[in-house]
């Protein structure tokens, strides 16, 4: 399967590849009978994800991905309203992911991964920005700072499960459907 900046493009006409693979894998591992998030329990056999910890400084992005990664994803999701909260938080949660928001007040996502990658035993934590600026130059400098990938905002809830899984799985760095220059 090849790999292109549109490969998260043919997802509203039903053909999306990930989704097509996940029903391969659905039947060959008698997965079919689980018709919500199916893709995502397969592969999460896999990567054993149980616990995501969310950062978002928007209540609206958080109760949605909440709901999306804990119902159809059936993660144990920990939330952090800012970059110094989630901080905080990760020696006591110790995440398999973060999840986190580009832009936030006080402290924003860039620089709250360069404090995680410098506390002891987080410097090969996987952390999946979410933002809507998704300019060629912005997805070089949050990979250069160690970002596993970049999801777009607004994300589509329905498919935000299989973009965090195709991001650790190393099928992309990031799900926007167009990078302007």
């Amino acid at each position: 399967m090849s790999l292109s900046p549109n490969y998260w493009g043919n997802r509203h006409q039903g053909r999306s590849p990930l989704l097509g693979m996940a029903q391969r894998n659905c039947a060959r591992d008698d997965w079919h009978r689980n018709r919500v998030g199916f893709s995502l329990f397969i592969w999460s056999r896999k990567l054993k994800i149980s616990k995501i910890l969310l950062v978002d400084d928007d209540p609206s992005i958080r109760r949605i991905a909440q709901i999306t990664l804990s119902s159809v994803g059936k993660f144990d999701v920990k939330i952090a309203k800012s970059g110094s909260e989630a901080l905080s938080m990760l020696l006591e949660e110790r995440p398999d992911v973060v999840l986190m928001d580009v832009m936030m007040p006080e402290m924003d996502g860039p620089t709250t991964l360069a404090k995680l990658r410098t506390m002891p035993g987080f410097a090969d934590l996987p952390v999946i920005f979410m933002t809507a600026r998704i300019q060629k130059h912005e997805l070089e400098r949050l990979g250069i700072l160690g970002a596993t990938g970049v999801i777009t905002k607004p994300f589509d809830p329905l498919y935000l499960c299989s973009q965090i899984q195709a991001i650790l799985d190393g099928a992309c760095f990031f799900s926007p459907e167009t990078v302007t220059a």
